[in-house]
């Protein structure tokens, strides 16, 4: 009989159950297709997929989007009582309706500045050298089919909208009175909310890319930390309700937080820092992206597993010594451990973790276990073992991208 490790008896056993698996959805998909197919009326129970909400509770960046927008409604209320500018409160509802589209997104007040000066210069020519030259209707809606031709077709659709907000700016009404003084008030509202805008993407929340997505990366690795170990609690049953929220908390922000990782990595400008290569940041968020995959699938299946008694036994051990120990931040790690976690290597990783079972097995005895509880405890170990690896090809990303660069001003 050929001895197998610890490691290669839990992948086996993981592929077989895995096989069965999709063996079973295999025959209910063939049956439905059956039924579709069939002459006679037949039918069938749709399975429910589960939605996605479009609305997260407490996403921090929602948030802090909602102070922002609270903080730019009230500076633009006081400063329009305080120095009493011409449509004052006209500055604050638009900077107040469009601080919702330009905090945590691509669209940033300073590329709004530069569109909406496009716009502007392009509708003052018009103002100045056509518009006076106009004397009929017929000659005022060529005018205005050619400047939406222009808009629309010859332009980018992210473009088209603040092209075509210069037609605002001209105010054209149906008695065909130009006022140049309200040209020039229109243009001064729209430059003061969007200078109040430019003014709260910095303050209090920094906006920029590269900040961002170090936020996000220390906040990844804290929710998948607080994950693992809200799932360790509840298994051994040393958890609180309190418990149980965190661990729906982690579990529905861990892809949230990656997903705006990827997000924040690419808008990320070269030109300021080179040392940062975009190739390998994109690896690393890919690498965190398979790792919260696995991260949600192991947590399901540990909580799924409450009932057995072999994984119960053995899971604290475990994640105390190996995969547990791993996943907290540096903050709470002294700085040996950190070196000593960094630097391993895959076959330490399965020596470890062999070591590990080895060790808490030692004392129990196989065979007052049924076949399935064996199983779902090997399947247990795979699942922590690829966990572990996803989390060192994170780690060892982490050490070819300078995020020291990503630290330093622009300015």
């Amino acid at each position: 009989m050929i001895e197998t490790g610890h490691l290669e008896r839990a992948s086996i056993i993981e592929d077989i159950r895995t096989t069965e698996m999709l063996h079973a959805r295999l025959r209910i998909l063939a049956e439905k297709l059956n039924s579709m197919i069939s002459p006679q009326p037949t039918s069938f129970q749709i399975d429910k997929m589960p939605g996605r909400s479009n609305f997260i509770w407490l996403d921090v960046e929602d948030i802090k989007g909602t102070i922002i927008t609270f903080l730019i409604f009230w500076a633009g209320i006081v400063f329009w009582v305080y120095f009493n500018s011409p449509e004052g409160f006209s500055i604050a509802a638009v900077a107040t309706a469009l601080s919702m589209t330009t905090t945590y997104s691509s669209a940033k007040p300073s590329l709004l500045i530069i569109l909406f000066t496009f716009s502007f210069l392009f509708a003052g020519i018009m103002y100045i050298f056509v518009l006076p030259h106009l004397h009929n209707g017929l000659e005022l809606g060529l005018f205005l089919f050619a400047y939406s031709f222009i808009g629309f077709y010859l332009l980018k659709p992210p473009l088209s909208m603040f092209f075509l907000l210069g037609i605002a700016t001209l105010y054209i009404t149906n008695d065909m009175i130009f006022s140049f003084n309200l040209f020039l008030m229109i243009l001064l509202v729209f430059y003061l909310f969007l200078f109040l805008l430019l003014l709260f993407d910095y303050i209090p929340f920094s906006m920029k890319p590269e900040k961002l997505l170090l936020i996000l990366k220390h906040r990844f690795f804290f929710l998948a930390y607080l994950l693992q170990r809200s799932g360790v609690n509840i298994l051994l049953k040393k958890h609180s309700v309190l418990q149980v929220l965190l661990s729906r908390y982690c579990s529905t922000h861990l892809l949230q937080t990656v997903e705006k990782m990827g997000f924040w990595a690419k808008r990320i400008d070269g030109r300021f820092f080179d040392k940062v290569d975009k190739k390998q940041l994109d690896l690393f968020v890919q690498a965190c992206e398979n790792l919260s995959y696995h991260l949600l699938i192991l947590h399901r299946e540990l909580l799924n597993r409450r009932k057995n008694r072999l994984i119960v036994s053995f899971i604290g051990s475990f994640y105390k010594k190996s995969l547990y120990e791993a996943m907290k931040p540096h903050s709470m790690q002294d700085r040996s451990t950190q070196k000593h976690l960094l630097h391993k290597k895959h076959n330490e990783v399965a020596k470890e973790i062999e070591a590990t079972i080895d060790s808490s097995l030692h004392e129990l005895d196989f065979e007052t276990y049924d076949k399935n509880t064996i199983a779902e405890f090997y399947e247990m170990v795979s699942l922590n073992k690829n966990a572990w690896l996803k989390f060192m090809r994170c780690q060892h990303l982490m050490e070819t991208i300078d995020f020291n660069q990503l630290k330093m001003s622009r300015f």
